[in-house]
């Protein structure tokens, strides 16, 4: 269950990593429209509703935080911060769009976010298939 886990999120980081990098504006255009405060389930609350759905998945794995985890503890970890970060867009919209056109203001931030996302997308796969 850990590998799938890290499989998926390792994936998603890839999905948002390749268009951060070669697609910068269409990327930097679609985020701002899911940003959007709309009502109803889509946009911003429907991501939000599945990063929440998400993290609770993750945390259904393993929701403890010990010291003798290893590299396991990434699950709970990435659980916690999954939650904490759908409830935030989920009370605070508003909020969420004003920061997401200031981090993503330049093309250069957006493609420095997508070279994260993309370190940290192999770095789950790594763990995926060397670890767990």
């Amino acid at each position: 269950m850990y590998a799938l886990a890290t499989f998926l999120m390792g994936g998603l980081m890839f999905l948002f990593a390749l268009p951060m990098l070669f697609a910068t504006k269409w990327f930097k255009q679609e985020l701002m429209a899911t940003v959007k405060d709309k009502p109803g389930l889509h946009g911003l609350q429907l991501y939000s509703t599945l990063v929440v759905v998400f993290g609770l998945w993750m945390l259904s794995i393993e929701y403890r935080l010990t010291g003798d985890m290893g590299w396991y503890i990434i699950i709970p970890i990435l659980g916690y911060i999954s939650i904490l970060k759908g409830v935030t867009i989920l009370w605070a919209p508003k909020w969420m769009e004003g920061f997401a056109s200031k981090a993503y203001s330049s093309n250069s931030a957006m493609m420095l976010g997508g070279l994260f996302a993309l370190i940290f997308g192999i770095i789950l796969w790594w763990l995926t298939f060397s670890v767990f």
